[in-house]
């Protein structure tokens, strides 16, 4: 139902186009997938249902049948709106995007060597270049994406604070 309302909401305005076959409801795709394709249509799938995920989540932790699924709600809640995880996300879908089609090449039985190595050669190529000259527009695209959704993003000039451990001392 948030997953339809978020459709609609973005059919009218004007953010999605309304042709056959687009923007139908679509489900997060499940764990146990085991083909690479699935790793990057999970990735993209939770991106696509962000809003929708969060606002269940949210009447989970409200509304949740106990006490225990309220608490496992407000849990996944907080590390869905974390900029940790938000951030690896992208992280990921970007990598995993570059590597696609390497590894469905990977999963063939019968593979020319020739085609591997171009593969192979190729795909570190596009890895180099989004290491030395893709971090910028990655940034901003992770910037639009919280602000988007109106999640907080930390001050990253301000003092790092390791949390692990009993020690106590600040580190930059």
């Amino acid at each position: 139902m948030a997953q339809a309302i978020e459709v609609a909401t973005k059919i009218a305005n004007g953010e999605l186009e309304t042709r056959r076959g687009l923007n139908q409801i679509g489900t997060l795709k499940q764990a146990r997938d085991t083909h690479w394709s699935s790793h990057l249509d999970s990735i993209s799938s939770l991106l696509k249902m962000f809003n929708a995920t969060w606002v269940v989540l949210s009447n989970i932790a409200v509304d949740g049948g106990s006490y225990s699924q309220r608490g496992d709600a407000n849990f996944v809640l907080n590390q869905l709106l974390s900029f940790k995880f938000v951030f690896t996300l992208h992280l990921m879908k970007d990598i995993v995007e570059i590597t696609h089609l390497f590894c469905i090449a990977l999963q063939r039985k019968s593979q020319d060597i020739l085609n591997a190595k171009y593969l192979v050669s190729s795909t570190t190529k596009l890895l180099k270049n989004f290491r030395d000259s893709g971090w910028d527009d990655f940034l901003v695209k992770v910037k639009l994406f919280f602000e988007q959704h109106q999640i907080d993003i930390p001050c990253m000039n301000a003092q790092y604070i390791a949390r692990r451990g009993k020690s106590r001392s600040h580190h930059d």
